[in-house]
């Protein structure tokens, strides 16, 4: 619409003889259409982060009790003393560390894209890093040692301290 009004300014501008009387107009016209068409971009902006934000928290509200109720069901595993309770915590404990690892890579991958076009800031990289590289079965089992460590761990170790020293360079 707003194409279709320029070009009809446009238009009646080579038609008005002096030209800038309707000069004039067109250049009221063309601000005002600039300063409603910010104003809407504004409100669709703050509709869109506000939106974010909600559907951000609730994840993170969701995520947390997902979390809290898989560290409850390896708890009561845990308290069983047979071989067999020990060998389905760490076979469950693994495949929950998958399955959290998997729920996890979107917003690592957005965030990566969101640091990226925020300038590349080292200590935005570095929390990147640190989320990346954050053990799963850490974090569901509360044992750093005796558990192997899943996808998290598996990580581009090399790639990381290449990063690390070009953002050094930079």
């Amino acid at each position: 619409l707003a194409f279709m009004f320029q070009h009809s300014a446009t238009a009646l501008a080579y038609y008005d003889e002096d030209g800038e009387q309707l000069r004039e107009k067109k250049e009221r016209f063309l601000g005002e259409m600039q300063k409603q068409t910010g104003h809407v971009l504004a409100r669709a902006t703050n509709q869109a982060q506000r939106l974010c934000g909600l559907l951000s928290a609730d994840l993170g509200d969701k995520v947390d009790e997902h979390v809290f109720r898989m560290q409850r069901i390896l708890r009561k595993i845990a308290r069983e003393q047979d071989e067999e309770a020990r060998q389905t915590y760490e076979n469950l404990a693994i495949q929950m560390a998958h399955h959290l690892h998997s729920l996890r890579q979107p917003a690592l991958s957005h965030f990566e894209k969101l640091i990226k076009l925020s300038g590349q800031t080292h200590a935005l990289k570095e929390a990147l890093r640190r989320e990346r590289h954050q053990s799963m079965v850490q974090l569901l089992t509360g044992r750093s040692g005796g558990m192997p460590r899943t996808a998290t761990g598996h990580g581009d170790d090399e790639e990381g301290v290449l990063e690390r020293l070009e953002d050094l360079v930079h």
